[in-house]
């Protein structure tokens, strides 16, 4: 079984009240702090997006 998480998978804090949960991994202490999470996440995704267009394209000189 695993063990529930006791801080924020972002910010590294305790949780309050309630927990916001983005997909199973990642346990979020607030709203802002799961905001800031999926923007980070987008931003991570659409440079490996760029990243994979830039390797995949042939040098055309």
């Amino acid at each position: 079984m695993t063990e529930e998480k006791k801080v924020c998978s972002y910010c590294g804090g305790p949780f309050g009240l309630t927990r916001h949960y983005v997909s199973f991994r990642h346990h979020l202490c607030s709203e802002k702090c799961k905001q800031q999470f999926l923007e980070a996440r987008a931003r991570d995704f659409a440079e490996y997006r760029q990243w994979c267009g830039r390797v995949s394209r042939p040098d055309r000189n």
